[in-house]
């Protein structure tokens, strides 16, 4: 993938798909390397313990992301917090966590897709007066402009929280609360960021 990256787009998803086939071959090369240096422990496994090494944070990564944040962390806080008529905007699948108990809005676009039309969207949304909580992602990527924009000028963070990883991966999950009673906030806890 690295002689062919020169050449044309290597996308990640693409390493997924060969991954079967890098796996065989550092099983060959791995095993072709004991064979040759039979009686030397140290260098017949380096091969072994360099393949075993250079993976070893994406798994690590991938259980400590699952265990150190959950959507139902989210939903912990609006649950706290919720009062009947409010509305659950999510950008994550929610309902098999909340089995139907709370009023949530039908997902419409991507946070990160900037042709959506954002404002009018949730300027409709917001129009009957009750409030909206609103569970976004956190990542590398900037959410779309439109839905910031309106985020900063309608609503306010009460909570995120970043997941634990080790291989440079941004991920987690803010939670948005437009009030449109102006009452004051809810009450939980107070906006957490790792």
């Amino acid at each position: 993938m690295v002689l062919i990256a020169p050449f044309g787009s290597v996308r990640p998803d693409y390493l997924f798909y060969v991954l079967p086939l890098i796996f065989l071959m550092a099983a060959y090369a791995c095993e072709k390397t004991r064979q040759a240096l039979q009686g030397r422990f140290a260098v017949t496994h380096i091969l072994t313990v360099t393949a075993i090494v250079s993976m070893m944070p994406g798994f690590v990564s991938y259980y400590s992301e699952r265990s150190s944040l959950h959507v139902r962390d989210v939903l912990a806080y609006v649950e706290n917090a919720y009062r009947p008529g409010d509305k659950i905007i999510s950008f994550f699948p929610i309902k098999y966590y909340t089995k139907g108990t709370y009023r949530q809005e039908p997902s419409f676009a991507s946070p990160y897709y900037n042709d959506f039309p954002w404002r009018e969207t949730l300027d409709d949304l917001k129009s009957d007066g009750h409030r909206m909580w609103i569970i976004l992602p956190i990542g590398r990527a900037s959410l779309a402009s439109g839905l910031e924009g309106w985020l900063r000028e309608n609503a306010r963070l009460v909570w995120r929280k970043k997941a634990t990883t080790f291989n440079y991966t941004v991920k987690g999950h803010q939670l948005f609360l437009f009030d449109g009673t102006n009452d004051e906030v809810v009450t939980g806890r107070a906006p957490t960021e790792n």
